[in-house]
Parts: structure tokens; C-alpha cells; sequence
């Protein structure tokens, strides 16, 4: 891990503490003044708050350390942090709202009274949460001030007989968190390379088995190189793949299609639905077709056509109208030879 990655992550955690220290003290003034930040909240015209001071050291300061130790939980610390914006913004709101649940608590539970002002503690919890998702993005610009000039950028390299896929290659070499070294295929080019530096060596065709695999593993373990490699089959179908455990055990799952889960769901959902009003739609139509077939050759209506179903285990009916004679069938095997079909 670079230096400026880890220099940035600790940041974070006095980010948050200001912010949150900032809201609650803002919080106070606001209320101390009289001043509405939240529209429609009635104030009374004289709070009863506690003196400045004993606010700071009995309930702003603790109140803190809580917020800090809640945010730490949701994992809003980590250093190899793999959170994206919108996950890491959902833990900001978590962390606030168990917060503003603790509090709540703490005086009912245990001090067993009611805050002194909801006005100052409902205003503190929306500047916490603001200041804190500021401080944060400010983190996050000066970090790629940063990148930009090449502090806590990650060199990598390419190893094996394959190269890199395109859509690798493409991430590697537009984020501006990497710098793509080139592609080598033997231990002997990697031992003669002196410049740029490599921070993480990544294997295109790992195997287990491969006594050359070993060596790069031991050659980046022994000169303290990050390894990573790409997942020996679907390297280019990433969307299709996820990532699970059996035990401590890591597994790349395919997906060969997204409907698992609430897909499947919706693809239900949306079947029953479509299938009905289509059905309702197209009624006049249908009997048109049934009363067709009915007056051109009698009865039956309709022909079920057998298709194979889900993995292969059943049949599924098929309804269509009739077409064919009635015993199409029993008569199959006589018409086979005068069909210019093979099946």
C-alpha cells in the first residue's frame, strides 16, 4: 500500500471528528440564537440549554468520540477501502441515524430524561452529516490533486503468455489511480526491468500447477510486489462474475444469467403482468383465429407443441392453432422422407 494511500485513509478520521464537532457546536449557536435551520420545527423562545462549556465537555465532546466509533463499525476507516460513492455516502446516513438512535437512547435508557432541546439535536445531526460528506469529498479531490501528479499512483505490470484483455488494459490505462508498465512473459525479463518501479505484478494465465507460476509468486513475495492475477477462464466477461466464500475459501462464481434473485422476481412479475393484458388485448383477435380454424378443418383448435424446460428435467406445453392435419402426429413418420428438413 503507497504511503499517500495510507496518509489519506487516517485523514479521514479527523475530517469526521471536526465535522462532527462543528455540527454540534453550530447546532448550539443556532439554537442559542433562536435561529430555524429546519423549516416548520416550532422553537420555544427560551431554550433551556446547559452553559457553552459544560455543553462542549458533557455531551459535544463524548458525543463525538460516539459518532466516531459508530462510523468506525460501518467500516468508513478502512484503509483498503473498496467502497464506492454512493455505498460510502448510504454509511454516512447509517452512521448518523444509529448516532441521532444512540443519543435518543443514552438520555431516555440511562440519564432517564429527555434531551434538552430535539431542535438542537435533530439541527446537529444534519450538519454532522453534511460537514462529514464534505470533508470527506475535499479528501477525496486533494487525493487526485495528488494522482494527477504522480503521488500514490500504482505502477503495474502484466506477466504471462497472454495479453491483457481490452477491457483491463482499458481500465488500467485510463484511471488515473494506475500507471500501466507494458507486458512481459518470462521471470528472466522481469529480473532485468530496473525502472519505473512496480508496485503490483498482475499474471494473465495463472496455474496452480506451473512451476513458473511458483516462481513469480516467490520472486514478488520475496521483493515485497503486490501479485494479482485474472481469473483463468471469463477474464472478459467480468459483469458475469461474482465473488463468494466456502468457509475462508475465496470463489469467482459465473453468472450465466442475471436472473438470480430479485431478477428473477421481476422477470416473473413482468411475465404474469404482460402475459395478462396481452392476453386481454388480443382476446378479440384469438377468437377470430379459434373460429377460423374451427369453420376450415374442425376440431381441435389448438395443437400442443412440447418444448424442453428449465435445466433440461421437463417438457413445457406450447399452445398454437392448429395448422396441420388432426393426426399430424401419427402420420409424421410417412411425411418424413418428403420433407426437404433433415429434422
Amino acid at each position: 500500500m503507497k504511503y499517500s494511500e495510507i496518509l489519506f485513509g487516517i485523514l479521514r478520521v479527523p475530517v469526521d471528528a471536526v465535522a462532527a464537532l462543528a455540527g454540534l457546536v453550530l447546532a448550539y449557536h443556532l439554537r442559542a440564537a433562536n435561529i430555524d435551520l429546519l423549516p416548520g420545527v416550532y422553537l420555544l423562545k427560551e431554550a433551556n440549554l446547559p452553559v457553552f462549556a459544560q455543553y462542549v465537555t458533557t455531551f459535544a465532546v463524548p458525543a463525538t468520540g460516539a459518532y466516531l466509533a459508530l462510523a468506525a463499525l460501518l467500516i468508513l476507516y478502512a484503509l483498503k477501502s473498496t467502497l464506492g460513492p454512493w455505498r460510502e455516502l448510504s454509511r454516512i446516513f447509517a452512521a448518523s441515524a444509529l448516532w441521532l438512535a444512540l443519543v435518543i437512547a443514552w438520555f431516555f435508557l440511562v440519564e432517564k430524561q429527555l434531551f434538552f432541546s430535539r431542535a438542537l439535536l435533530l439541527e446537529a445531526t444534519v450538519l454532522m452529516t453534511v460537514l462529514a460528506i464534505i470533508g470527506r469529498s475535499v479528501v477525496v479531490m486533494l487525493q487526485r490533486v495528488f494522482l494527477r501528479r504522480g503521488v500514490g499512483v500504482r505502477t503495474v505490470l502484466s506477466f504471462g503468455k497472454p495479453q491483457l484483455p481490452q477491457s483491463v488494459l482499458g481500465i488500467l490505462q485510463r484511471d488515473i489511480r494506475y500507471r500501466y508498465a507494458g507486458h512481459i512473459g518470462s521471470i528472466a525479463q522481469l529480473e532485468a526491468r530496473t525502472q519505473p518501479v512496480i508496485d503490483l505484478v498482475l499474471h494473465t494465465d495463472p496455474d496452480a500447477r506451473s512451476d513458473d507460476t511458483a516462481a513469480l509468486i516467490d520472486y514478488c513475495r520475496s521483493r515485497h510486489l503486490g501479485y494479482a492475477c485474472l481469473p483463468p477462464v471469463f477474464a472478459e466477461v467480468p459483469h458475469q462474475l461474482s465473488m463468494q466464500r466456502l468457509g475462508m475459501v475465496p470463489l469467482l462464481k459465473f453468472e450465466p444469467t442475471p436472473l438470480d434473485g430479485w431478477g428473477r422476481v421481476w422477470k416473473r412479475l413482468f411475465d404474469v403482468v404482460a402475459g395478462t393484458l396481452l392476453l386481454v388485448l388480443l382476446s378479440p383477435l384469438l377468437i377470430f383465429g379459434g373460429l377460423a380454424v374451427l369453420l376450415c378443418s374442425g376440431r381441435p383448435l389448438l395443437y400442443v407443441s412440447r418444448r424442453t424446460g428449465q435445466y433440461g428435467t421437463a417438457s413445457v406445453p406450447l399452445l398454437k392453432f392448429r395448422t396441420m392435419a388432426t393426426d399430424a402426429d401419427a402420420r409424421k413418420a410417412a411425411f418424413a422422407t418428403q420433407s426437404h428438413r433433415a429434422d
